[in-house]
């Protein structure tokens, strides 16, 4: 019964979604079956107190007091509609927080129904509505579009402001479509699509003929996809990332959650992309905006840090060697963490510090003990053990950890073959390494050569290094 979705939709909700929720399902306004009810503050209490403890269809039953023979089709029927009920929460949550949405439809109900009465406060309270949207939102251009368009219609049929708005209208439609169409092609070049040029994707070219001649600084979503679409086709012109970057460190913060996220992805995704071509120096550009993503809370979910973000900012601060700020971090930030993951992510973030500040022995005191749920974690901390282990010069210890790293990975049909081919291949090359004489130089540059020309290898600059180190000693 725990693999029903209906569990893990109420085990994400936070404890106000829950209350919501609860009187949402309440209400006699959504639902009159008491069974429905009692199902539902079943599963709360499920996931409470037995989140690990299956139940099965007739405990289930029997805890719903029905006083009835077990029904399967009928306690089938509880789920499906309590899934409804909560599906049509989520809707409702959604509709409450967008003020345009509540415009909008207020507008429409009362042309549709020809409350003549009605027609100027609501006028009015659409407008208001419209103006209390705390957040920018590129969709708020197409309801403001929809609510001048009622009004508008309002308008001609009963003169109630005798203003027929035709800017407004144009106004937000235009602006509404030249954001959504470039926000779209700028998806299409991340994608590295090459069937489609900006003639095939339909208008794009002179959509963007149109920007280019135009001012639109005053509108902070088109010149922010503006810039995107430039450092996307221009990727060698790093001028547009940096005035990207300018924008969204100035606007990043006045957009909703997820189109700022998406506006944010861009640059970093841009950046990722240059260190990845040997360009260095974007790693601080990469820190720069995860900061800043930090400081506007744009990374966080429901006041909780994404253990990868957590992992993401302290990798590339690591390699930037600001291990200050890495130390800051994680004591500052580290109860926003999932409680369930806390103790092993902040336990392997404080290894990693100590190995990047080549404290060796205390990095073994905190992976040694540690066994990671999550594989690419687990996959990390070995790599990690197996370097330590190379530092300090615990020879013995290092082939047994290879021997069992390399069974450890033969055995896992959770790892995909090409992730398991990179690993397999370090440990091939660090044992190879370390069975090596230190005078045999013409070996140490055999195996050099034949690690440069390695492609399928993961910690390759650090075996480099390591082999570099020992032809030069």
């Amino acid at each position: 019964m725990r693999n029903k979705k209906i569990y893990s939709v109420i085990e994400g909700f936070t404890s106000t979604e829950l209350l919501r929720c609860r009187k949402f399902i309440l209400s006699p306004y959504f639902n009159k079956n008491e069974g429905i009810i009692q199902l539902f503050e079943l599963i709360v209490l499920h996931n409470k107190l037995d989140p690990d403890e299956d139940w099965s269809d007739e405990i289930i039953w029997e805890k719903l007091n029905t006083q009835k023979p077990f029904n399967d089709i009928r306690l089938r029927k509880y789920f499906s509609d309590l899934l409804k009920l909560i599906e049509r929460f989520i809707a409702q949550e959604e509709y409450e927080s967008n003020p345009t949405h509540k415009a909008t439809h207020l507008l429409q109900g009362i042309t549709r129904r020809k409350l003549d009465k009605l027609n100027s406060s609501s006028i009015k309270t659409a407008l208001k509505l419209s103006s209390d949207q705390k957040e920018e939102s590129i969709d708020g251009f197409f309801y403001n579009y929809k609510i001048e368009q009622q009004i508008n219609s309002l308008n001609r049929k009963y003169n109630v402001f005798q203003d027929y708005n035709l800017d407004k209208i144009s106004f937000n439609l235009d602006t509404y479509f030249l954001i959504e169409k470039l926000r779209l092609y700028c998806q299409l070049l991340s994608l590295k699509t090459q069937k489609k040029t900006e003639d095939e994707f339909a208008l794009v070219s002179s959509i963007i003929a149109h920007i280019e001649s135009h001012d639109y600084s005053d509108i902070p979503q088109l010149a922010i996809y503006y810039q995107i679409f430039r450092s996307l086709k221009d990727q060698n012109e790093h001028e547009h990332y940096f005035k990207l970057r300018s924008l969204l460190e100035e606007h990043g913060g006045k957009f909703r959650k997820d189109e700022a996220t998406d506006m944010y992805n861009f640059a970093i995704n841009y950046t990722a992309h240059k260190i990845n071509s040997g360009q260095k120096e974007f790693q601080l550009e990469y820190f720069i905006l995860y900061k800043d993503l930090l400081n506007k809370r744009l990374i966080f979910e429901n006041n909780e840090l994404p253990s990868n973000h957590f992992f993401n900012v302290i990798t590339i601060a690591l390699r930037l060697k600001d291990f200050d700020w890495v130390e800051e971090f994680i004591e500052s930030y580290k109860d926003s963490l999932n409680k369930k993951d806390r103790e092993n992510i902040v336990t392997y973030t404080k290894a990693q510090l100590n190995f990047y500040k080549k404290d060796f022995s205390k990095v073994l005191e905190l992976l040694r003990y540690v066994e990671y749920k999550d594989l690419s974690r687990k996959l990390s901390s070995k790599v990690m053990l197996i370097n330590t282990y190379f530092e300090l010069g615990e020879i013995e210890a290092l082939i047994s950890l290879l021997d069992s790293f390399r069974t450890y990975l033969g055995r896992n049909t959770q790892i995909k073959k090409d992730r398991k081919e990179r690993h397999l291949t370090f440990v091939k090359h660090v044992r190879k390494f370390v069975q090596i004489p230190r005078n045999d130089k013409e070996s140490l540059n055999k195996l050099k050569l034949k690690i440069e020309g390695t492609e399928n290898l993961i910690n390759k600059s650090w075996l480099l290094e390591k082999i570099n180190q020992a032809l030069t000693g």
